[in-house]
């Protein structure tokens, strides 16, 4: 009696709840992959050289999902580089923002390289953790980076995924 299943007509999948066949939501049920998953996926775990290939191959992509190790190792990457052209200009006797020079110059137009790119990240990020991308909005409130730093933090929620936030286009696996 101890071994009979509650619903021998159902394996476990099925009794507790099956996700959509070729899809996974979130770390727990990720398929193990040869090398990277496919670029449609969000690739947990993911090195330092990984999500920055993967930031710039996605650079524009708005839709898909980002995880927290794509989003965290990228935005260091990004402060790096913001660190290291402050204390150049710092070290010049220069304003880093001030764009009447070279440095100033030089980070502005980077600035605007990286704003798209790191905009769609962001919003890949909120889906990752099942808000919707247009919560970055929230940025320009007076407490709104403040949340969508909470928001970046937080764990793959495959319960609040939307189906319309997966990348069906982007299926190629990644390079």
């Amino acid at each position: 009696m101890t071994d009979m299943q509650p619903f021998p007509s159902q394996n476990d999948t099925e009794q507790y709840g099956a996700t959509t066949p070729g899809r996974y939501h979130g770390p727990d049920d990720a398929p193990e992959y040869d090398g990277e998953p496919p670029l449609s996926q969000p690739f947990y775990g993911a090195s330092l050289s990984a999500a920055v290939r993967r930031f710039v191959t996605r650079a524009f992509r708005f839709k898909g999902r980002s995880s927290r190790s794509e989003f965290w190792w990228v935005q260091l990457v990004l402060f790096l580089i913001y660190a290291a052209v402050s204390a150049v200009a710092i070290s010049a006797g220069v304003d880093p923002d001030d764009v009447t020079n070279p440095v100033g110059l030089a980070s502005a137009v980077f600035n605007l390289i990286i704003l798209v790119p790191s905009l769609s990240l962001t919003w890949r990020r909120l889906h990752d953790a099942g808000f919707a991308g247009p919560w970055w909005f929230i940025v320009f409130t007076v407490i709104g980076a403040f949340v969508i730093f909470i928001m970046t933090i937080l764990p793959s929620r495959p319960e609040k995924m939307k189906e319309k936030w997966d990348d069906r286009e982007n299926l190629s696996p990644a390079v």
